[in-house]
């Protein structure tokens, strides 16, 4: 075998066999390299370290470079917007409480000295723990983040700071990319540099969402605990920061369990950071949730939506550009018990209508819509493709009968499913809720309440409402029992609602005059058309309650509706005001013409008789109040429009077509219930309304129910005994009625005589006289013992009880016209029996024939100073 050897120092090899190796001694062997040359000497380390070394400075100065530009990006960011917040202009009801907000985000700030400590350390040991060590970035954090993720295979960990939030949260760094992530590490340096920890906390817990459109640690508070940031406890605070980390899906009121959980992590995270005992911890652990959602009354989007429109046109004036954000304190004139009993009042009472058994069954209901969108949301349709409800609607309004101020608004039973508000810009026809405009129009041309007029059934083409032949529709008296009494008094007619006497009324004193006076009632321009007297004009539901406020204030009304008393900035101080006392208000008509009409609507409501009888029925509290149902042709606008002596109400009940809403629907069973729960929610605990206050220049004249003339003593009647129903006693049938003061009524009764004489005038009193009360008998004592007829009696008085049954009734008298009343020239058709007048319970010898009453069309007064029968001459 060979073996080849080579010389270290020359390199010469020999090719040597194994046995001459043995043979060589060592001296004969090749000297050994002796000084061998460092490594860093060798040229080809000098090589490859000089082109690592410059391989390393040109990455370096990549990487700076590349990193300047975020570092110099996160300089160009203005750090006064980490102060500057989104804030929350919030709206309050006429007694400082809250009812909504105007924003984006709904938000409240609070100070730094406002956080209880607790909650700042469960913030710190949750979200950032080495927070108050670093100086904006935890690099230690990211080391462990990226640590743990390399052995997961995948992000289990984050490492951003509170600081490096508070940056994400106020400039939008929301993408999920590695230049998003410099940005923001340059950029929480750059804030650690110019805030106080304090500071960024603060800021930190202003700025962040808590889930339910809740932006900041107070809006949260408040939201989901009813306190404020303060007020919170250790376990609450817990919940509050728990949620932080996904407000969506850890949010108490959404998922419970999971945000008790997310709670309790936190309570664990800060006994591990020394900021609770486990002691403590344990028992934090044990208590419930207890969330309580804040009752503040969220007033309804049509009522905000209207706010906010009327504050950005003040606003506007005042050259500030809009309010949603701007931290704004908003009051106004809304009552918020008013405001929630209405929308409650139409969700409950609209749902009983619907649930009626004449209610057209193949109709939509409210709650079949809700269920049809939510399959239309849950298929991920279009929002341009989502049905549109066409469920029965209601809208209403509630005003200061002074200002004109809205305490209440509904502009439909759903805002979320309809945005339309149908209080202002919808208008559908006034139906018999305008009529009392027309009897207004009479008032002011010499007509008064006891006035008679034919109540006879009516050729409809004098009116064409709804048809252009036939017989006028009687839907105004809201009943199915339709009856004609040939002549009547004008306040009965409006009190029953009769049309035929509206339709007569309004032709006798010219529709012009009628229109005139809606106009200044606030209805606008109408055609001087016949049918306008029955309410055929559309108007809207605000126009008819401004409109109405004309009888509460003797003649006049507010110009307009409004909503805002006043606004202030975030720091307190008022931007503007209104003045109260400076409301416009406009002349409708006069003090005795909205007085006598008022008594009358405030009598449809007492009287069993009345169209809104059945308020009571209803659970109107005791209070004094007026109004006027409305139904107009094929029950299609049902309304009612009515008001105390502060607050007026007006409520519309329909479908947006307009169609039917069921067969012989009446606006007494579909709207009044909606007005009596919003005027229930109207008095006010220790200041119910005060009663009417009577104009000056109004006398009162005793008239005679039947004849409608001026009452005499002899107007005496056997009548029912209130005591005991099963007799009968001798009772005055007269009544006090208004007229104009300085008017005289000639024509004393007829009807009722005595020895066939007419008897001693009735009382007619003078402007500001009080009417003395009547005696036991019905007779004024007030006239003269001299000027009395005695009365014959039927039979022997007995006083007590009656062994002997002394005491025989006895048939009265019949009295009967010559002929029958006096009829319309249109009419076509009637009643065919005689026109008999009711039976007086007195003797009269000889009998005189009472004469026809006289009805619209009076003729010439026969003397001076005397009007016609049944109508005021005004001197």
């Amino acid at each position: 075998m060979f073996l080849l050897v080579r010389c270290e120092c020359c390199g010469e090899g020999k090719l040597l066999m194994i046995g001459d190796l043995i043979k060589i001694r060592p001296e004969q062997l090749p000297a050994r390299r002796r000084n061998r040359m460092p490594l860093w000497k060798r040229p080809q380390f000098r090589v490859t370290a000089l082109t690592l070394l410059a391989a390393g400075v040109v990455t370096w100065l990549s990487l700076r470079t590349y990193l300047a530009q975020f570092q110099e990006k996160a300089e160009t960011f203005d750090l006064s917007l980490l102060g500057k917040f989104e804030q929350s202009s919030i709206l309050f009801d006429r007694d400082g409480r809250e009812i909504g907000r105007l924003a984006n985000e709904n938000r409240t700030l609070v100070q730094y000295s406002d956080m209880p400590q607790y909650l700042i350390d469960a913030l710190v040991a949750t979200e950032d723990s080495r927070f108050w060590e670093h100086k904006g970035v935890d690099y230690r954090g990211i080391a462990r983040a990226a640590k743990d993720g390399l052995f997961a295979g995948r992000l289990v960990s984050g490492a951003s700071t509170i600081t490096q939030q508070l940056a994400r949260n106020t400039y939008g760094l929301t993408e999920r990319t590695r230049e998003r992530k410099l940005l923001e590490i340059y950029l929480a340096e750059r804030i650690e540099r110019h805030y106080q920890k304090p500071t960024i906390i603060e800021l930190y817990l202003n700025r962040i969402p808590f889930g339910k459109g809740f932006f900041g640690i107070e809006a949260a508070a408040q939201g989901y605990f009813s306190k404020t940031t303060r007020q919170l406890t250790k376990a609450e605070a817990a919940t509050l920061i728990g949620l932080i980390k996904s407000p969506r899906f850890y949010n108490p009121i959404n998922d419970p369990q999971l945000s008790l959980r997310e709670r309790d992590q936190t309570i664990d995270r800060m006994v591990i950071r020394n900021y609770l005992t486990r002691e403590e911890a344990v028992v934090l652990k044990g208590q419930p949730l207890g969330v309580k959602p804040s009752d503040t009354v969220r007033a309804a989007g049509y009522v905000q939506h209207e706010i906010e429109d009327e504050v950005e046109g003040i606003l506007t004036e005042l050259g500030v550009e809009g309010i949603a954000g701007k931290g704004f304190r908003v009051y106004t004139t809304i009552d918020s018990g008013m405001q929630e009993a209405m929308e409650a009042s139409f969700l409950k009472r609209l749902a009983e209508v619907e649930q009626r058994e004449d209610y057209p069954k193949d109709r939509e209901k409210l709650a079949d819509f809700t269920a049809k969108l939510e399959a239309h949301r849950k298929a991920n349709g279009l929002p341009q493709e989502a049905p549109r409800p066409a469920y029965l609607q209601g809208a209403g309004i509630a005003v200061n009968n002074r200002t004109g101020g809205v305490l209440a608004m509904a502009g439909g039973r759903n805002f979320g499913q309809s945005q339309y508000n149908r209080v202002l810009l919808t208008k559908r026809p006034a139906a018999t809720a305008f009529v009392p405009f027309v009897y207004t129009a009479a008032f002011e041309d010499k007509w008064f309440p006891g006035s008679r007029i034919i109540d006879q059934r009516m050729d409809n083409t004098r009116v064409m409402l709804g048809a252009t032949s036939g017989t006028l529709g009687e839907l105004g008296v809201e009943t199915f029992n339709i009856q004609h009494d040939d002549t009547t008094s004008v306040r009965k007619a409006l009190i029953q609602g009769k049309n035929n006497c509206a339709a007569r009324l309004g032709l006798e004193i010219g529709v012009e005059k009628v229109t005139a006076v809606a106009k200044r009632a606030g209805f606008g321009e109408m055609p001087a058309d016949p049918a306008v007297l029955l309410g055929r004009q559309d108007v809207s539901v605000k126009d008819m309650a401004l409109a109405y406020t004309t009888f509460p204030n003797g003649g006049t009304r507010p110009e307009g509706i409004h909503f805002v008393t006043k606004i202030e900035n975030p720091e307190g101080r008022t931007l503007w005001k209104r003045a109260e006392e400076g409301v416009k208000q406009v002349l409708v008509t006069d003090p005795a013409a909205a007085w006598m009409t008022h008594s009358c609507l405030e009598e449809s409501m007492l009287l069993d008789i009345g169209t809104a009888s059945n308020a009571l029925e209803l659970g109107l509290k005791p209070m004094p109040v007026a109004g006027k149902t409305g139904t107009h042709i094929n029950s299609s606008d049902l309304w009612f429009a009515g008001y105390s002596s502060e607050v007026t109400c007006a409520v519309w009940v329909g479908l947006d077509k307009r169609e039917q809403v069921y067969p012989f629907a009446f606006g007494r069973h579909t709207a009044l219930p909606v007005w009596v729960d919003v005027m229930n929610a109207s008095v006010r605990e220790g200041k119910e309304p005060a009663d009417f206050a009577e104009p000056q220049g109004l006398s009162l004249v005793e008239l005679c129910e039947l004849s409608g003339d001026v009452a005499s003593d002899a107007c005496l009647e056997m009548r029912p005994d209130p005591a005991d129903p099963s007799r009968e006693k001798l009772t005055k049938i007269s009544y006090m009625e208004y007229i104009r003061g300085g008017s005289k009524l000639g024509n004393v009764c007829k009807l009722h005589t005595i020895g066939g004489e007419t008897a001693a005038t009735g009382f007619i009193a003078e402007p500001g006289v009080p009417v003395p009360p009547t005696g036991p008998t019905g007779v004024n004592p007030a006239l003269a013992a001299a000027d009395a007829i005695p009365v014959r009696i039927n039979a022997a008085t007995v006083l007590g009880k009656d062994p002997y049954t002394s005491v025989v009734a006895s048939a009265p008298a019949e009295v009967e016209e010559e002929g029958k009343g006096k009829r319309d020239p249109d009419q076509k058709g009637g009643d065919d029996e005689k026109n008999a007048v009711a039976k007086p319970g007195i003797q009269v010898a000889p009998a005189i024939p009472a004469a026809p009453v006289p009805v619209v069309s009076p003729g010439t007064a026969p003397r001076p100073l005397l009007i016609q029968p049944g109508k005021a001459d005004i001197e």
